[in-house]
This record gives C-alpha cells, structure tokens and sequence, in this order.
C-alpha cells in the first residue's frame, strides 16, 4: 500500500520497549494508525490485508470524498465558498477506492472531491462531459462548471498519475481575483474624484 501513500514502520517491542509502553501496546501485533496526529488502534486478533484496508479507511476523516449524482452534482460543483478546485472520480465501483480517498487526503486543502458511480443516476453527468462508462476518470473543475480544466481517462487511474495532474490543477483561476482587484481600483478612483 506504499505506492498508495500509506507509509509503513515497524516497532521491535523488546529492542524499544520505552516507545513500545508510550504508545500503549498490550499485545502483539499492535498496529495503531497515526492520521494528523490522532492516533487509532486496529482491535483485531486475526489480522488479514481486508481488515488493514478497512482500518485505514476507518482512520481518514469522513467526507474527504462524498457521492455525488445527477441530483446533486451541479451542487457539489458550485460549491465554491470554500474557495477549492472541485474534483470528480468516476468508475463503475459502488464504494470509493482507497486510492481516491488517500489522494484526496493529501489535496484536501486546495481540492474538494466527490465520487460518481457510472450507473443510471449518473446519466447527465456522464453525457454532459462526454465520460466512457467502461473507463475510469478524473475530472477538475475551475470556476467554469461547463467544461473541465483536466481530465483524466484511463483503463486504471494510478495514485502517482493522479497526484501529478492534481498537482499541476490544484490552484482556482487568476481571473476572478484579478478582477476583483481592477474593479476595486475603477471604484477607488470615482470616489478620490468625488471628492476631489
């Protein structure tokens, strides 16, 4: 899961047995998950890849990626009081892939993110930005919700892949602070006029 973003380290709980009492192990194996300094322990006594998988989709924030579609996706596009570049991932899967989620962890700062399953609910969203149904795909939105500004399509949607293009997207358009900034100038200039 390294490739993924999820970093690994191990605990000699004899050779380091100082941190090994500090972070409270009981028993063996322990494995704890450390997200944004909050700390959660995986309580299973039979330990299999699934149940890791779980527990680290457990341990992210919630609403890091939400589900969107035809009902409420204009919604989740507009949603630009947050000031953050809107993001779609679409696929065929009913649940989000923990590579979705992990990339949205590390750009959810700048980037709000939101999952579309490619069903008949998504029909309108599928047609409107012309997305292959068989295909898996990454869409990034600007201010201009009628076309996108990057899109992704591939048979798989890597996180390195991801990352880079979020990467290279992660910023609003200059545009709408420029003007604002001009048209602040405009108005200044009436008033020194005015009073004048």
């Amino acid at each position: 899961m390294e490739p993924l973003g999820v970093g690994f380290a191990t605990i000699h709980s004899q050779h380091e047995s100082n941190l090994a009492r500090k972070i409270g192990v009981q028993s063996l194996p322990y494995i704890i998950s450390i997200v944004d300094g909050q700390i959660k322990q995986l309580k299973e006594e039979h330990i299999s890849l699934a149940k890791i998988i779980e527990f680290i989709r457990q341990s992210l924030p919630k609403g890091l990626v939400i589900e969107v579609d035809d009902d409420n996706y204009v919604d989740f596009l507009n949603g630009w009081h947050d000031n953050r570049v809107r993001t779609l991932f679409i696929n065929e899967d009913h649940i989000i892939k923990l590579r979705f989620l992990l990339v949205a962890f590390q750009f959810r700062d700048r980037i709000a993110f939101a999952h579309v399953t490619a069903d008949e609910n998504a029909n309108e969203i599928m047609n409107r930005y012309r997305v292959d149904h068989k295909m898996n795909s990454m869409l990034i939105f600007n201010e201009d919700i009628s076309r996108t500004t990057a899109t992704l399509t591939v048979s798989e949607l890597k996180p390195q892949l991801m990352r880079d293009v979020l990467e290279s997207n992660k910023f609003l358009l200059l545009p709408r602070l420029a003007s604002q900034v001009k048209n602040f100038g405009i108005e200044w200039n009436r008033i020194k006029k005015l009073i004048i």
